[in-house]
């Protein structure tokens, strides 16, 4: 998968962007489950705000990829900002909305776009948040259902979090591997002179010592 160079690099940023765009494939799922099961909120003026909400990042996320993956990881603030509009929906909407779904593909972009700490942070604050919300609203002796989103929060955006730290791994090696072989060739290229210019010298002593050697007889046939 991964060839080293210029394409190893490339073939690192090809696969973030596929799992980016798994991750608004995710996104625009969960409306088609809110079509399924609408909610109680279901044509409220926050619900559509939402559906527009969700509807909007989820196209452009899926026809322009490459540029948006690139432009959260230079402003991770932007993935941060989707968080805190999840949050805002779970209070508005409730925490147990079937749009909720989405933050799924945002706990996966904070885990593969952002770096560790930062993404192991923003996810704690949207893992914690969620689960403290979902137990307000839980139903009595209905604790686990509670938990079932937020658990799903952690588990994907970790898995983001390891497929970041397995590619950075993965780009680390590709360089340290790059640079043993630029320095392996450096070194097949000093002994290949080295083998040169030893056997240029060779020669050279070879000719002059058959040169000096002849010197005698040419000086007595040719004494001028």
């Amino acid at each position: 998968m991964i060839l080293g160079g210029s394409s190893g690099v490339a073939d690192d940023r090809l696969l973030v962007d596929q799992v980016v765009r798994f991750a608004f494939v995710i996104r625009l799922a969960s409306l088609g489950l809110v079509a399924l099961s609408p909610g109680e909120s279901s044509g409220s003026p926050a619900w559509i705000a939402a559906v527009l909400f969700v509807t909007v990042t989820s196209t452009a996320g899926l026809f322009r990829t490459a540029r948006l993956s690139r432009l959260i990881s230079t402003h991770p603030l932007l993935v941060v900002l989707d968080v805190v509009v999840a949050l805002a929906i779970a209070v508005v909407l409730g925490s147990q909305s079937p749009i909720l779904l989405y933050a799924l593909s945002t706990a996966v972009l904070v885990g593969i776009l952002m770096p560790t700490r930062p993404a192991l942070a923003t996810l704690g604050v949207l893992v914690i948040a969620s689960t403290y919300l979902s137990v307000l609203e839980r139903e009595e002796g209905a604790m686990l259902p509670a938990l079932i989103v937020p658990v799903a929060y952690a588990t994907v955006g970790g898995l983001g979090c390891l497929t970041r730290v397995l590619l950075e791994s993965t780009v680390r090696q590709q360089r340290r591997a790059r640079m043993l072989g630029i320095e392996a060739a450096r070194e097949r290229e000093r002994a290949r002179l080295a083998r040169e210019m030893h056997d240029s010298v060779a020669k050279a002593l070879h000719g002059i010592g058959i040169a000096a050697a002849a010197l005698p007889l040419w000086a007595e046939k040719r004494p001028e």
